[in-house]
C-alpha cells in the first residue's frame, strides 16, 4: 500500500467519505485544480466533485476560487490543515475521556447502588460480581462457596487483597480447603465438622416414611432437586455486613444469585455464616 493510499484509508477512519478522503489526498499532492482536473486524478465521479468540495470547503480544508465560470480547489495552507486535525484530536480526546467517565459512573451505579438487592445469572456475571466485592471491600470478607466457585480468576482477586483485608473461607470438606490453601494467600480457611448438606439430605429423603403419597409430589420433587445439590449451588459471600452476595440454590444450569445492601438481609447472612463458622475447623 503507498503512502498516499494509506492516508486515504486512515482519513475514512475519521469519518471523511471516500470521495471526500480522495479528493482531499489529491489536492495535497497537486495544489490547485479544476473540476475536470480533480475528478482525473482523485477518480472521483465528475458529478460528486461539487458536491465533494463544497463539504471539504466548510469544514475549513480547502478554498474555492472561481474564475468566471470556472471553479478552481485549492488546499489550504500546511499548517491550517494541521491545525484542524490537532482541533480535532483535542475535541476528541476530551470526549474520549469524558465517554470514560461516563462508562465508569454508570458501572459504579449499577454495581455499587443503595437499591436494597439485584438479582444476576449466569457464572461471568457472578464472578464479576464476586471479584468486585472482594476488591471493594474495606476490611473483612467472609464466604461460605463450593469449591468449583473458585476459579483463576477469583483466586487472583483473593490474593491481591489478602495482605491488607481480614478474609475468612469456608469449605465443604478438609480436602477442598487443604487444596486451595496452596494456591489462595494470607486468608483464614476452614472446612465444616459436619456433613451439614448430607444431613439435610438424609433428612429429606426420610420424609416420605412420615407423609404418605407426597414422594411423587411435584413440590418434593422439586425439593429433592434443590437439595440433591444443595452443596454444589449454595453460596454466600459477604463485604464487611455491607454487602452479600447470596447464590439461591436452584437446580438449574446456570448460578444465579441476590446481590444486597439491603441491612436486614445483609445482617442475617452474616449470622448464618458466623453460625457456620463456629462448627467449623481452622486450618
Amino acid at each position: 500500500m503507498t503512502i498516499i493510499e494509506k492516508l486515504e484509508e486512515n482519513l475514512k477512519k475519521m469519518n471523511f467519505t471516500k470521495y471526500e478522503a480522495k479528493a482531499l489526498v489529491t489536492l495535497i499532492k497537486y495544489n490547485n485544480l479544476d473540476a475536470s482536473e480533480l475528478a482525473k486524478y482523485s477518480n472521483v465521479p465528475q458529478p460528486k466533485v461539487y458536491e465533494t468540495m463544497e463539504k471539504l470547503n466548510t469544514k475549513g480544508y480547502i478554498d474555492i476560487i472561481s474564475e468566471g465560470r470556472a471553479k478552481f480547489y485549492k488546499i489550504r495552507p500546511k499548517h491550517s490543515i494541521t491545525q484542524i486535525f490537532d482541533d480535532e484530536y483535542l475535541e476528541f480526546k476530551n470526549n474520549y475521556e469524558e465517554i470514560k467517565s461516563e462508562i465508569n459512573t454508570i458501572y459504579s451505579i449499577e454495581k455499587d447502588t443503595e437499591i436494597p438487592f439485584i438479582g444476576i445469572s449466569g457464572e461471568k456475571q457472578l464472578q464479576g460480581y464476586m471479584i468486585d466485592l472482594i476488591e471493594q471491600a474495606e476490611n473483612r470478607i467472609v464466604a461460605f462457596l463450593h469449591h468449583d466457585y473458585y476459579t483463576q480468576s477469583l483466586i487472583e482477586a483473593i490474593n491481591r487483597v489478602s495482605k491488607k483485608k481480614d478474609i475468612h473461607l469456608i469449605f465443604h470438606d478438609k480436602n477442598s480447603s487443604e487444596n486451595l490453601k496452596t494456591v489462595i494467600l494470607n486468608t483464614n480457611i476452614y472446612y465444616l465438622k459436619d456433613q451439614i448438606f448430607t444431613k439435610i439430605k438424609t433428612f429429606f429423603q426420610n420424609i416420605p416414611n412420615f407423609i404418605p403419597n407426597i414422594k411423587d409430589s411435584y413440590g418434593i420433587n422439586i425439593l429433592t432437586q434443590v437439595i440433591d445439590k444443595l452443596n454444589q449451588n449454595f453460596g454466600l459471600l459477604l463485604d464487611d455486613n455491607k454487602k452479600s452476595i447470596f447464590i439461591i440454590p436452584f437446580p438449574i444450569k446456570y448460578p444465579i444469585a441476590i446481590v444486597s445492601t439491603l441491612p436486614d438481609l445483609v445482617n442475617f447472612h452474616m449470622n448464618g455464616v458466623d453460625e457456620i463458622l463456629k462448627n467449623s475447623i481452622k486450618l
